[in-house]
Parts: C-alpha cells; sequence; structure tokens
C-alpha cells in the first residue's frame, strides 16, 4: 500500500515537471554545458535510452528534458552500483559527485522535479522503517516460534542485542 501511494504521488509530480520542462537560465546553462562533457554522463545518456527503450519510452533527441535527465540519473544509479560492487570505491565515489551535480541542476532548473524527489524521499521514510523492523524481527525472533504451539517467542534483552549486532 505505502509502495503504491509513495509511486503514485511521486510518478504525478515527475509529470509535472517533464511538462513544465527546464527553466534555463545563464549559469544553468553553463552547468549543464559543463556536465555534458563528463564521460559518466555520456555514458549514462546511453544507458538512459537503453533503460527508456525497456520501458517502451523514446528519449533520443529529449535527453536535455527532464525526463531524459531522469533516466540519466537513473542509470548512474546504476553505475555507481556496478562501482561499489566491484569494490571501486574512487570510481564509485566520483560518479556519486557527478550524480550530485546532476540532481542540483535538475531541481534548479525544475522545481517541480525537486519536489518529486523530496516526496518520495520522505515518503519513503516509513517503507524502510517497516523494512527496518521486518528484519529486526526475522533476527530477534526465533524461526521455529513461528511454526509453534501459537505463543508468543520469549525474546530478552540479550537476544535482541544479539539480532542487532548481527544484522
Amino acid at each position: 500500500f505505502y509502495d503504491a501511494a509513495r509511486d503514485a504521488a511521486a510518478n504525478q509530480l515527475y509529470r509535472k515537471a517533464e511538462a513544465e520542462g527546464l527553466q534555463m537560465t545563464g549559469p544553468l546553462e553553463q552547468q549543464m554545458t559543463a556536465l555534458m562533457k563528463r564521460p559518466s554522463i555520456q555514458t549514462a545518456m546511453q544507458q538512459a535510452r537503453n533503460l527508456a527503450a525497456e520501458k517502451g519510452i523514446d528519449i533520443t533527441g529529449k535527453e536535455g528534458s527532464v525526463q531524459g535527465l531522469h533516466y540519466v540519473k537513473k542509470a548512474m544509479d546504476g553505475m555507481i552500483s556496478e562501482a561499489n560492487r566491484a569494490g571501486n570505491g574512487t570510481m564509485a565515489g566520483a560518479l556519486r559527485d557527478t550524480q550530485k551535480d546532476l540532481i542540483d541542476f535538475l531541481t534548479r532548473s525544475s522545481p517541480a522535479y525537486g519536489e518529486a524527489m523530496n516526496t518520495f524521499r520522505q515518503m519513503s521514510r516509513p517503507i524502510n522503517q517497516m523494512d527496518v523492523a521486518q528484519a529486526l524481527r526475522d533476527k530477534a525472533i526465533p524461526a521455529l516460534s513461528d511454526l509453534g504451539d501459537g505463543s508468543l517467542a520469549r525474546v530478552n534483552a540479550n537476544s535482541y542485542a544479539n539480532a542487532l549486532r548481527n544484522a
């Protein structure tokens, strides 16, 4: 329920941002030009086209739009994850810096995009808290107690502390 509500609210705001477009000024145009020269952005743009195509969306020629840049941001998410999995912290850090600059550009040139990102982030908080609570429950309560006689599992301070430590 929470996932669906978050996605619906954020998607509505992302569509609003796409409809409004980018509000470019001189400094923002310079920032965009500098971003487009970065190799990671060039790579992410190709991946963004592929990501969008997988969803049946053609962003070719629209890479400089809110929608196109949103897919570039998503592609950078994947690139950062890949660098982290490969153990390349230096590259992951550089990619995060570039992504931060891209997001800064997007939120400054499209206030509606910034609003959409903030809404998604705020509505993700309870979902993340529920995920953490479920993981703690799974660690703290023995699995066999779920199968047993219906009695509640005995959770003492020691097993709770161990579950926190092991999580």
